[in-house]
């Protein structure tokens, strides 16, 4: 299973749902025809663009009415890998980079914890022993992205510029 988005809240009385999606654009969510949440099947009846990207309208069969979108707020959405599209040359799924080990002038940094889609660049999450470190996947900072190995190999002098070390 792929996540693809987040409800976000009900959105009108008919069963709506306000969710952000985690793909490149609307037009791959549009080729859903079905999604899971908390284990459950659900097929899609409608999707449309709402406000500006990342953000989309949902209709789900069998939530007909607000009580029942509200009772999804805030889930995770999933779908079958292969419903997805292959992605692009230089694209991944987060849950395929997710775990992968983050090496930086051949030293082991940690691992890729998180990514987060917050603006103009995806932020790239890394626990390791010297603690937490955020960066930006922008420019030449990511060398390789090495899937089949589990491996994200960094430019140091480009993470160096941009790195966030946390507490």
């Amino acid at each position: 299973m792929l996540l693809v988005a987040k409800s976000i809240k009900p959105h009108g009385i008919k069963g709506e749902l306000k969710v952000e999606y985690y793909l490149d654009d609307l037009s791959s969510f549009l080729r859903l025809q079905t999604v899971t949440i908390e284990n459950t099947c659900y097929k899609i009846e409608s999707i449309r663009g709402f406000q500006k990207p990342p953000y989309a309208l949902l209709k789900l069969e069998s939530i007909d009415d607000m009580d029942s979108a509200e009772l999804i707020r805030g889930k995770s959405i999933f779908t079958n890998r292969e419903n997805m599209p292959i992605p692009k040359k230089g694209h991944y799924y987060i849950d395929d980079i997710v775990g992968c080990q983050v090496v930086l002038d051949g030293k082991i940094l940690g691992l890729l914890k998180n990514v987060m889609q917050n603006g103009s660049a995806d932020v790239f999450d890394v626990i390791g022993k010297s603690g937490e470190v955020l960066f930006p996947y922008i420019g030449d900072v990511v060398s390789s992205i090495d899937i089949d190995h589990k491996l994200i190999t960094l430019n140091k002098d480009e993470f160096d510029k941009v790195a966030v070390y946390e507490d």
